[in-house]
């Protein structure tokens, strides 16, 4: 790499995120140690990266498929969601929707 060793790292993603695996809990970090630590900054032929990279990928949240959609604005906002739920059932509707399977209720009385 080209670029100097000093140079502090600002990671975009953090541990635990579904965009990649191995990320580190640091907040930021230098290109020196990442060059060490990073295993996708090793000296490696293309297919090597490749397996590398693929090798032990857990597979992604079900809401991860969505967030395209959602990030280019095709999805119902959150608040249109929250507005069109907070519509009150009368009790034929609520035993029809129960009886759906593709619904599900919460009971969230203490």
């Amino acid at each position: 790499m080209p670029l100097p060793d000093d140079i502090i790292i600002w990671p975009n993603h953090g541990a635990g995120s579904a965009c990649g695996k191995k990320l580190s809990k640091k907040l930021f970090d230098t290109l020196a140690n990442q060059k060490k630590e990073n295993y996708a900054l090793q000296k490696m032929t293309k297919e090597e990266f490749v397996v590398a990279l693929i090798t032990g990928i857990k597979t992604p949240p079900q809401y991860f498929l969505k967030m395209g959609a959602l990030n280019r604005g095709q999805v119902e906002s959150s608040s249109d969601i929250v507005k069109r739920g907070a519509v009150p059932l009368d009790a034929a509707k609520f035993k029809e929707l129960s009886e759906d399977s593709s619904y599900m209720i919460l009971d969230t009385r203490t």
